[in-house]
């Protein structure tokens, strides 16, 4: 193991989950900064390996196929900087002091917590080595797969939450990112931070996280790297954890609004819910919008469907299409308006959306690009309709 250098300097993050869950102030992100300067690892030291704890991350295990999914998410940006996709496994020893990158379980730590040890003079300032330890307690329990069901955000009356979401959080600390309070960012609240479409709910880097990622090691030699989504999640509100760490963002699900109301049809959202539509009505639909690509894109194709299972598709029932532009730097949550059918049948559908659905950029992923809204729609009297409100 590498010796510890007396020049070495301590950075410590926890993070704080509710179940229910700096740069400078024109951009998104925030970075971790030393004499004002962002601390990033040295091009030698790219990709960072990590060391897999032989007790806590047996190869093979749950665990550790779900770290090395969030290893992977950190590709999805456009930046030089990255992580080795692999753990390397079998680490017999694991603490804090050496200058390993480490991963491992304690009973030492309530929350998720990275340790990063950088260089800090006024001279010359990086990071030197990372660790992220994870709780063993029983009280604080990580969900390793994607199935939405399997996590809080989902299910109200589960205590689980995400461990890809968690873990790809802490990378971002690894990778020299700070907490960020004014976006949506998944260096906020990472359990109301997903991509979903169908029966999973996948943890990813964003848009605001990966322009920050940029700004640190640059751009990749690909002048044709894009990468648009959307979510039906979005910024909520800043919360001061008041343990000295700073402050971060806490998110929602977006929501339906009545055309004439600024307040969303819903006051709990915390959690995925159906909400109640008729049949002859208009609403606005809200969706979060991000370009987590290399530069602006301009008239991209957007449609919106009613879909009989949450599994959103070019197949479903299409209701109405448009276009959007999208710069790259900070998430758009935008509202759109939609009509539903005066002969809709009744029951129960997802109002649903697909971001480029002519297929028209060529993308590095292509399975982030839908999401839903939870409806069922009914044929209201007017009478019953204002009721039902």
């Amino acid at each position: 193991m590498p010796l510890k250098n007396k020049w070495i300097k301590l950075v410590v993050f926890t993070s704080v989950f509710q179940l229910f869950f700096l740069s400078g102030a024109t951009s998104a992100y925030t970075h971790i900064s030393c004499y004002g300067e962002k601390l990033k690892w040295r091009s030698k030291d790219i990709p960072v390996q990590f060391y897999a704890s032989k007790h806590s991350f047996p190869a093979g295990s749950s665990y550790s196929n779900a770290f090395e999914v969030a290893l992977d998410r950190w590709y999805d940006n456009p930046s030089n900087g990255f992580f080795k996709k692999s753990l390397n496994y079998g680490e017999t020893f694991v603490n804090t002091k050496n200058l390993t990158n480490e991963i491992w379980f304690s009973s030492n730590v309530n929350t998720p917590t990275s340790v990063i040890r950088n260089k800090c003079k006024a001279n010359k300032q990086y990071i030197a080595a990372a660790d992220v330890i994870f709780p063993s307690n029983a009280g604080y329990i990580l969900h390793s797969g994607n199935k939405k069901k399997q996590i809080n955000a989902y299910d109200k009356n589960l205590d689980n939450v995400s461990f890809q979401g968690t873990t790809t959080h802490e990378l971002g600390h690894v990778f020299g990112l700070d907490h960020e309070s004014r976006w949506y960012n998944i260096m906020g609240n990472s359990q109301r931070f997903f991509q979903t479409n169908s029966k999973f709910a996948n943890a990813y880097v964003g848009e605001d996280a990966s322009h920050g990622a940029v700004a640190l090691y640059g751009v990749l030699n690909e002048s044709q790297w894009h990468d648009i989504s959307v979510t039906h999640f979005k910024y909520s509100s800043a919360f001061d954890p008041e343990n000295g760490q700073t402050p971060y963002a806490l998110h929602k699900f977006t929501s339906i609004y009545l055309p004439s109301h600024d307040s969303p049809m819903s006051n709990n959202l915390n959690y995925e819910q159906t909400y109640n539509l008729a049949a002859g009505k208009s609403y606005k639909v809200e969706f979060t919008y991000e370009n987590s690509g290399i530069k602006k894109l301009t008239d991209i194709d957007v449609a919106f469907y009613l879909s009989k299972d949450d599994n959103i598709t070019t197949s479903d029932q299409l209701i109405k299409t448009g276009k959007i532009d999208l710069a790259r730097d900070k998430p758009a949550t935008l509202k759109t308006g939609v009509f539903i059918h005066p002969a809709q049948s009744e029951g129960k559908y997802w109002l649903g959306v697909i971001i480029d659905y002519k297929n028209k950029i060529s993308e590095l992923r292509e399975d982030n690009n839908a999401t839903y809204l939870p409806v069922f729609i009914k044929n209201f009297s007017d009478k019953d309709f204002k009721a039902a409100l």
